[in-house]
């Protein structure tokens, strides 16, 4: 799996979120951070395990998708 892609997808479902209403606060940081970590990757461009910028997108991966289910 394109970890780009991931990020992407849960980027754009905490900007949703935060478009409608919910308090962004927690995730602020993270939010700026996977913004400018899948501008400088590109989307679509191939992230997958073992490569350098996988283990920062995962982790962008895993707050903003744990955010946006409310954990």
């Amino acid at each position: 799996v394109d970890m780009s892609m991931l990020v992407a997808w849960s980027l754009i479902g905490a900007k949703l979120n935060v478009g409608a209403g919910n308090d962004p606060s927690a995730i602020a940081a993270t939010l700026l951070a996977a913004d400018a970590w899948l501008q400088g990757v590109g989307f679509a461009s191939g992230i997958k395990a073992g490569h350098p910028s996988y283990a920062a997108g995962k982790g962008y991966y895993e707050a903003l998708t744990a955010w946006n289910s409310g954990r």
